[in-house]
């Protein structure tokens, strides 16, 4: 199983989701907390974890974010890129898939799972980096958990007190 991390707007998040073996983290553009133009310089301080955008408007992606990003997720009808699409599951969506991983919000699990198929990549989203999740998600074989950045306390402070215990068992699960 795989760990996300998801909303980085600062690099304290970005360098501990880094530095903890995130598989990706995912820069939302369309989040006003974050300039386009830190993407890129947030990216430049870091090593290891994919990275990801999240935007509704994808021809709206600068060039110097497109060529770092290794994955999309838009719900933008028609959108298609050469690189892995993140698709939010939604009740309303028909739920036959293309070639998306689904992202399954924690409120909406239930009903998804009514018609969940086996095998079929899913990152779940959790709004709260809480143990039970991480039972859930291995039971059902989910391809990835995805939990939230957040703000700084002040610049280049934050308690990530909340995420060590939880990270803590997803690591764990990985090493056996």
């Amino acid at each position: 199983m795989k760990l996300i991390a998801n909303q980085i707007t600062n690099l304290t998040d970005a360098r501990y989701f880094a530095a903890r073996g995130c598989f990706a983290l995912i820069f939302d553009l369309d989040n006003p907390n974050l300039a386009e133009t830190q993407v890129p310089a947030i990216v430049e301080w870091i090593s290891g974890p994919h990275i990801y955008v999240h935007t509704l408007q994808p021809e709206r992606i600068a060039p110097a974010i497109a060529s770092l990003a290794e994955g999309i997720w838009t719900d933008a009808p028609g959108w298609a890129l050469p690189i892995q699409r993140l698709r939010t599951w939604d009740p309303a969506y028909p739920k036959d898939s293309d070639d998306a991983i689904w992202v399954v919000r924690q409120k909406d699990w239930p009903e998804f799972l009514a018609g969940m198929h086996r095998g079929q990549e899913v990152i779940l989203w959790v709004e709260t980096p809480d143990l039970q999740w991480i039972d859930t998600a291995v039971e059902y074989g989910i391809w990835a958990i995805m939990i939230d950045g957040g703000e700084e306390e002040s610049t280049g402070v934050k308690s990530f007190d909340g995420y060590d215990d939880f990270i803590d068992r997803i690591e764990a699960l990985s090493a056996e």
